[in-house]
């Protein structure tokens, strides 16, 4: 049977289908359909990661009294990256804020790894020199 197709309004030889839509325009919205399914993990991802940031932002402010722009500033202020391994962090993962533990004051902005590693050295400066001279030691040809 010939009939007027709602979508494009062309007389076509419309199927049993209730909607009076030609095979044509079915297979477009179909189509439109599959594709708007395949894009949305990507857009909950988009979305989970902004949420992420938001969340990340007024933590950023509770936590260390600093403002989301102030952040944005430090960030801009050292391109982007880690303050002392001048790295862009791993994906999916921010530069964390360090702060020295007895003033609290903000030293800058570190990837993980860096941030750990002035954890775990106690935020001494003697233990980094030692570290230092230990690993140009075994460098320069020392024992192994």
């Amino acid at each position: 049977m010939k009939k007027s197709c709602q979508t494009c309004s062309r007389m076509r030889l419309l199927t049993s289908n209730p909607n009076w839509t030609c095979e044509k325009c079915k297979q477009l919205r179909i189509d439109k359909k599959q594709k708007q399914q395949a894009e949305e993990p990507k857009q909950r991802h988009t979305l989970k990661r902004i949420i992420d940031e938001e969340r990340r932002a007024t933590r950023v402010v509770r936590e260390y009294g600093i403002s989301k722009d102030e952040y944005v500033k430090l960030l801009r202020e050292q391109g982007g990256v880690c303050a002392i391994c001048f790295q862009l962090p791993k994906e999916n993962h921010n530069l964390h804020v360090d702060h020295d533990h007895e003033t609290e004051l903000i030293r800058g902005l570190l990837c993980g790894n860096c941030n750990k590693a002035i954890g775990l050295m106690k935020e001494s400066s003697e233990i980094f020199e030692s570290a230092i001279l230990y690993i140009n030691k075994h460098k320069k040809g020392g024992s192994k």
